[in-house]
């Protein structure tokens, strides 16, 4: 029965208390001005916001309010590990696309010949 309760713990109960956690200090960060999606999958700006509500910009001239706890994910913070992702990327790719290339053009020259 002790073994139970501690797989249990261990899968089930601190997975969702990391997670609860995780979102807690995401919502916490958001400031004006930062790019957010709600859990609809909307994505706009952050105009300002009190304790429950926030006021998104989805377009110009176009704010909609919507409850804090509907906040799914921030883009900005997104944005930046895909871009640091892709960096990282083509610069390993930048390295082989010459290689990549002249294959091409070789292999392009034999299929006309």
């Amino acid at each position: 029965m002790a073994v139970m309760l501690v797989v249990f713990y261990f899968f089930l109960i601190r997975p969702e208390q990391k997670r609860r956690k995780e979102t807690e200090e995401m919502l916490a960060s958001i400031r004006k001005g930062t790019k957010v999606r709600t859990a609809g999958g909307i994505l706009g700006e952050v105009i300002s916001m009190n304790e429950g509500e926030v006021v998104l910009q989805i377009a110009k001239n176009v704010r909609i309010n919507i409850l804090r706890a509907n906040i799914s994910t921030v883009e900005s913070a997104r944005l930046a590990e895909a871009e640091k992702t892709a960096d990282k990327s083509s610069d390993k790719s930048s390295d082989k696309e010459p290689e990549a290339g002249s294959d091409e053009s070789s292999a392009e020259a034999k299929d006309k010949a």
